[in-house]
């Protein structure tokens, strides 16, 4: 067992497959940007030969974890890095299978927690309505218009999120480069539909948990690769002779 641990732990293995995975994801990007989302999907990230490179890419790093067994002061840089890959992986899977997008339309004066949910790309399915755990009122549609024109500059929704649950209640303001953060979700101002007797907003509702475990992710990488850099800095400093002792020779 130790054997098939160690040969399945192989350098070699991780960086052919991690050039495999990122020569993968360059392609899925020049899909995606020549035919769209969807066919992205379908042809690199969706697929099941993409998602085989990414399990036993997370498999080479858990058998490396096992391998550096029993980890020293010397390892600790390597054990961080490979556990921060496996953690990043752990978290796109989370985002794959747990992730939910949706609109969320209100005319002003209409409250409502209920938000339509757009299918996956790979799904095919139809749209399902969800509910949020707070509900949304639109209390006032405003937009800015540049000067002299009637070109929007700016839109906002001004709203008051009601979380019976929790039992508050608060004010709110949704612009296009500012979003409402609140239980877990983030709501951005996506659209909007004026009327002559009032207006629509159109907002995006998202709610990602495998974020902020990526987000780990990514700062346990940092620390890892700063830790070996270090590691190896004091290594090549306790290793090179003293200048006294070159001299003596």
């Amino acid at each position: 067992m130790k054997a098939l641990i160690h040969r399945l732990a192989s350098m070699k293995i991780a960086v052919t497959l991690l050039v495999v995975v990122l020569v993968s994801m360059a392609a899925g990007t020049i899909v995606e940007s020549a035919r769209g989302t969807d066919a992205a999907h379908h042809v690199v990230y969706g697929s099941l030969w993409f998602r085989g490179l990414l399990v036993l890419f997370a498999l080479n790093l858990a058998c490396s974890l096992v391998d550096l067994w029993p980890y020293g002061r010397g390892r600790i840089g390597f054990v961080l890095t490979h556990a921060s890959m496996l953690l990043i992986l752990v978290g796109a899977l989370v985002t794959d299978r747990a992730k939910v997008e949706g609109n969320l339309a209100l005319w002003e004066g209409e409250e409502s927690a209920r938000f339509t949910a757009t299918p996956d790309p790979g799904d095919g399915g139809p749209p399902r309505t969800l509910t949020l755990p707070f509900s949304v009122r639109l209390d006032a549609f405003e937009i800015d218009f540049y000067p002299g024109t009637r070109r929007p500059a700016m839109f906002r929704s001004r709203v008051t999120v009601n979380d019976a649950a929790a039992g508050r209640s608060f004010p709110a303001v949704i612009e296009m480069n500012r979003e409402l953060r609140y239980a877990g979700y983030r709501l951005f101002q996506s659209s909007y539909q004026r009327t002559p007797e009032r207006d629509q907003t159109i907002l995006l509702v998202s709610r990602d948990p495998g974020q902020p475990i990526v987000f780990a992710g990514y700062f346990l990488l940092m620390a890892g690769m700063t830790t070996v850099l270090v590691t190896r800095i004091a290594q090549q400093r306790v290793r090179a002779p003293a200048p006294g002792r070159q001299a003596a020779a």
